[in-house]
């Protein structure tokens, strides 16, 4: 059994949901992200996913400038638990096609970020890994 505590990354990055949405496609630019996690208080309550971004966007028709993060952004996140097996996440991950996921304490804090493909498939023998 491999736990998400044992090989989540803890360098991630999340945005507040009041921000300027200006300043978010800016990070998600420079830092090219593919998704930025919307937290308040280190709880997730949200997501800006690239692709999902997009179609957003171009149907609001709203001004970036005015608008604010929890505008675009999906209420609906995957998560995982730092105590949850990796096995058991990466079937729904691949079902949603979502490629990380914040992981959380028994707070529901975001301490961690799960990504397919990364160490934990050295370290998690016997799954499926097509």
């Amino acid at each position: 059994m491999t736990l998400l505590r044992e090989v989540m990354s803890r360098n991630f990055e999340i945005i507040d949901p009041d921000l300027p949405m200006a300043e978010a496609m800016r990070k998600i630019e420079t830092l090219n992200l593919s998704q930025l996690l919307v937290c308040r208080d280190q709880h997730v309550v949200g997501v800006l996913d690239e692709s999902d971004l997009q179609r957003r966007m171009s149907e609001s028709g709203r001004d970036l400038a005015h608008a604010r993060v929890r505008d675009f952004m999906s209420q609906d996140v995957l998560t995982g638990h730092e105590e949850q097996d990796v096995k058991d996440l990466v079937p729904p991950m691949r079902a949603r096609n979502v490629h990380s996921i914040p992981v959380l304490n028994e707070d529901a804090r975001m301490v961690g970020l799960f990504t397919l493909g990364g160490p934990w498939k050295r370290a998690a023998p016997g799954i499926d890994r097509s």
